[in-house]
């Protein structure tokens, strides 16, 4: 029989600093760090002289990547998992770092952050708080978006347009 675990914070903690993570990730990746230290082992000094940035920040970020497992150091040198070789350096046919491009997105990230998924998921009684109802406040945030103060001219949040207060299946 086994004994049951004792309750643990990890999975809330490690879901909550998610965002550092692959916000370091990015950042090794947008400096080509990964891309740099194919070449061989190399110090702070010399991967910031190769990637432009302040030996400072290129240490703190090496010495993370080295914590969460893409980088390896010993003394002052760091160098690539074999994962890291494979996966996150441009020189290999088998570079995935592109996939950040779209997944670390600016875009894809508003519309993460934006609400309408929530109202989504309430009219779909995913959520079983109260129902959001549009206000006067929404239409204010879509005047906003669209810049017509008038109004005359809404995306509604499918996508689809608004011409004045009248929408299209109704006209």
């Amino acid at each position: 029989m086994t004994t049951p675990s004792q309750p643990s914070p990890d999975l809330a903690f490690d879901t909550l600093t998610a965002y550092q993570k692959s916000a370091a990730l990015k950042t090794a990746l947008d400096l080509d760090l990964f891309t740099i230290l194919a070449d061989g082992p190399a110090g702070a000094a010399a991967g910031a002289a190769k990637c432009n940035a302040a030996k400072r920040g290129i240490r703190i970020l090496c010495d993370y990547m080295a914590v969460r497992g893409f980088l390896t150091k010993e003394g002052d040198q760091y160098a690539l998992t074999r994962d890291s070789a494979v996966f996150l350096s441009r020189q290999s046919p088998a570079y995935a770092g592109s996939a950040a491009e779209f997944l670390m997105s600016d875009e894809l990230h508003r519309r993460v952050r934006s609400t309408h998924h929530i109202r989504a998921q309430r009219r779909h009684g995913a959520i079983a708080a109260r129902q959001h109802r549009p206000g006067a406040s929404d239409v204010a945030d879509l005047r906003a978006r669209d810049g017509r103060a008038d109004g005359s001219r809404l995306r509604g949040i499918g996508g689809s347009r608004f011409q004045g207060s009248h929408h299209p299946r109704h006209v």
